[in-house]
């Protein structure tokens, strides 16, 4: 059994900043409201930059919309000519196209003192909550399917068909690295942080914002970092 990939154009969408700055919810606003109740005796350098940020709560940064066509044939010889799926006598051959929406984000709810070093030379350093993947997988679009089935072969079953597009769903996560979602996450994240930190009055030269080590594309397939990203399917 052979299942083959074929990708179209991948469309990536980071830093929607309308729709970033929106998840903060007024972050001035509170932040100024927040500081007289609940800053008394706060007195580490840090707690503010903790408070400001945690203010953003749930932040959305890439979109990846990906289309894939999982071709499978039993015989070995695969290949698809535009619309159409050819194929010998006793061939069974099947090309399923699936369209994938790949969604990264970055959860400040639990964002702490532990992500914030703040140097004696005013510097300042941020390490992000780990970034969550989600893969969504619309249903298989039955209307584009091809098959090709001799007269004397049975047809392909639905369960065999989930099975194909199951495939093509794992192929996408390997592929996952190619996309740079986590490096498009760091940067979005950056463009949302950096006004809010200059506000604060750190030089935009002294922040430095970034995932702590591993977590990075290079490393998407690693077993280490699977747990970080979620399947699901939208019917």
């Amino acid at each position: 059994m052979e299942t083959i990939i074929r990708t179209g154009r991948a469309i990536l969408a980071a830093g929607c900043l309308a729709m970033l700055l929106t998840s903060c919810g007024n972050a001035s606003t509170q932040q100024q409201n927040g500081k007289d109740s609940v800053a008394v005796g706060k007195t580490d350098p840090a707690y503010d930059v903790v408070h400001d940020i945690s203010l953003c709560s749930r932040l959305y940064t890439t979109e990846c919309h990906l289309h894939k066509i999982v071709v499978y044939d039993d015989r070995t010889e695969v290949y698809v000519s535009g619309h159409e799926l050819f194929g010998k006598p006793g061939d069974r051959k099947i090309a399923i196209p699936i369209d994938a929406t790949v969604k990264a984000y970055i959860d400040f709810s639990n964002f702490s003192d532990n992500n914030v070093r703040i140097g004696a030379d005013s510097s300042l350093h941020i390490i992000l909550p780990d970034p969550k993947i989600e893969l969504t997988a619309s249903k298989i679009d039955h209307t584009g399917e091809r098959e090709f089935t001799s007269f004397y072969r049975e047809k392909f079953s639905e369960e065999e068909k989930q099975k194909y597009a199951k495939q093509g769903l794992d192929h996408i996560i390997k592929v996952l690295p190619q996309q740079k979602i986590i490096e498009h996450s760091r940067l979005s994240a950056t463009h949302l942080l950096i006004p809010i930190l200059k506000k604060m009055g750190y030089k935009e030269d002294r922040i430095t914002i970034e995932f702590r080590d591993g977590i990075n594309d290079a490393n998407l397939t690693n077993p280490d970092m699977r747990p970080l990203i979620e399947v699901t399917n939208e019917q």
